[in-house]
């Protein structure tokens, strides 16, 4: 299976979001009524297209309107701080903003990839909160099926965070950060590249 990027694509992004969690909310589906996955952070990766040397990375912090106050559970599990948050967060559309001229910096045409719905869970909060989403992030390519088939150690349970350890290239970093797990996908990138060129 090869990855579907465009002939005319120039630069490769890969997307990457935390959201809002607390004890349970992965086991229930965020079902309980006060319950929304609210993005707190998000990362970008560019690379070469062609080559996935990687160009420049964007992350920023993001308010969450809904429930304010990160969860322990969270804050544990990403170590991102209520501290850091009220200090350096941005509102969604100032995070949306921002990202749309990360996105613009590089040579086009762009393909925005992710591991799983982080595209679908950014526009869903967009609407949450009557913020519109760019379309360049909500059209993200889902390459989660292209990984597994691909890294047969990768399954569920496992997180983007996992993969560049799953190829035998770990890095340092915490897991569960957007930026982490956006450079971990890309190491799982280059290594498949270069399985399937052998």
């Amino acid at each position: 299976m090869l990855l579907d990027i465009s002939p005319e694509c120039r630069t490769l992004i890969i997307l990457d979001i935390e959201y809002t969690a607390w004890e349970g909310s992965q086991a229930r589906g965020w079902s309980e009524p006060w319950e929304e996955r609210e993005t707190v952070q998000m990362a970008m990766l560019a690379l070469d297209a062609k080559t996935l040397a990687p160009q420049n990375h964007f992350s920023c912090l993001i308010k969450p309107t809904i429930n304010p106050i990160l969860s322990d559970y969270f804050m544990k599990l990403t170590g991102i701080t209520q501290e850091n948050l009220d200090r350096h967060g941005l509102s969604l559309a100032q995070a949306f903003e921002q990202s749309q001229d990360f996105i613009n910096s590089f040579d086009q045409p762009v393909q925005v990839i992710c591991n799983g719905l982080d595209s679908v869970f950014l526009a869903n909060n967009g609407e949450l909160v009557g913020v519109t989403c760019p379309d360049c992030l909500k059209g993200g390519q889902n390459i989660f099926a292209f990984l597994q088939e691909n890294i047969p150690t990768y399954r569920a349970g496992h997180c983007s965070g996992d993969l560049a350890r799953l190829v035998g290239h770990p890095i340092e970093g915490h897991m569960h950060n957007a930026l982490f797990d956006v450079h971990s996908i890309a190491v799982a990138l280059r290594y498949i590249k270069e399985k399937q060129a052998a």
